[in-house]
């Protein structure tokens, strides 16, 4: 962030801090970053806590994994909205891999996981390309366009990796204290203006799943947080359900059918093994089964009045 072209005195960079034990906090206050304590650890609460006592014009959310790559992103995206006041959302352009990660990690930023994979189809690590086929474009210059979602189309799952916006708009149509609400940032956006930015040349480095159990347990994150606590920051998808049209929602219902058809996903995952040429992408076929099987699993036991908490992300 700080090597963007965009003055150091324009860029206030905030760091909710959910109790690292490293040199984080050393780190970003020599970068002159203002560290901000993040008491209820997950990172919703975190980005809470940064959107209500930033003071800029925009806004960006950046994970703890993720790194930006084009020294001109803030300048571009600033440039883009001002030539375009209707727009109030840009998103990156991908997710990439680092060199000598892990290649799962390609599935992660592409399809973050099997339901979300079902579920949306957008692929995270050319949202240029992915978006442009799906929307409808509705202009496009110097590398950088703006898509239309029309009413009866489903909003993409396109967030992650810093979602920049301008930040009085976010905070007219959301609530920022509300952690819940955090998740639904770009969705809340996307459904009231029906606009997305992308830029072409706006990708971002993904320090995601290093192996195949890290992603297994961040799948088991997600399953324990929307079966477990729909209120919570954590809850993705149970949060953002309402945003979507009635036959997305419906949707969900085949996730089941489709995963523990084993037939399916294993389908799915030759053609993304193939369409990407990586070998790696075999993995959704035992994740999706997996995923399939716990969300049943859990489901279950909260019938029974089970009850388990999300203590951390992953």
């Amino acid at each position: 962030m700080r090597q963007q072209t965009l003055g150091r005195s324009d860029v206030e960079i905030l760091v909710g801090d959910g109790g690292s034990t490293d040199d984080t906090r050393a780190i970003a206050e020599r970068h002159g970053a203002i560290v901000l304590e993040n008491e209820r650890v997950l990172p919703a609460y975190g980005m809470s806590i940064g959107l209500q006592r930033a003071r800029g014009r925009f806004g960006v959310l950046l994970g703890a994994d993720e790194v930006m790559l084009n020294p001109e992103s803030f300048a571009r995206k600033i440039a883009l909205m001002e030539a375009e006041p209707r727009l109030h959302s840009i998103i990156a352009t991908g997710l990439l891999v680092p060199p000598g990660y892990a290649k799962i990690t390609d599935y992660v930023n592409r399809y973050g996981d099997p339901f979300s994979f079902f579920m949306y189809r957008v692929d995270g690590g050319d949202q240029w390309t992915s978006l442009r086929r799906k929307y409808r474009v509705l202009s496009e210059q110097d590398r950088a366009c703006v898509i239309r979602i029309d009413e009866d189309k489903e909003l993409p799952l396109c967030d992650g990796g810093a979602h920049f916006f301008r930040l009085e708009e976010l905070r007219r149509v959301a609530d920022v204290t509300d952690p819940t609400v955090i998740v639904r940032l770009f969705d809340l956006l996307a459904r009231k203006h029906r606009l997305i930015g992308v830029l072409a040349d706006d990708f971002i480095h993904h320090y995601s799943s290093a192996s195949l159990d890290v992603a297994r347990a961040k799948i088991r994150t997600r399953i324990l947080a929307n079966t477990y606590e729909s209120t919570s920051g954590q809850a993705q998808y149970a949060n953002r359900e309402s945003d979507q049209p009635l036959a997305f929602r419906l949707k969900k219902f085949l996730y089941l059918p489709y995963s523990l058809s084993v037939a399916a996903p294993l389908v799915d995952a030759v053609a993304l093994s193939v369409r990407h040429r990586n070998p790696a992408l075999m993995c959704h076929f035992p994740l999706a089964v997996e995923t399939g099987a716990s969300i049943v699993w859990h489901k279950a036991l909260a019938t029974l009045g089970v009850s388990k908490r999300v203590k951390r992300y992953g």
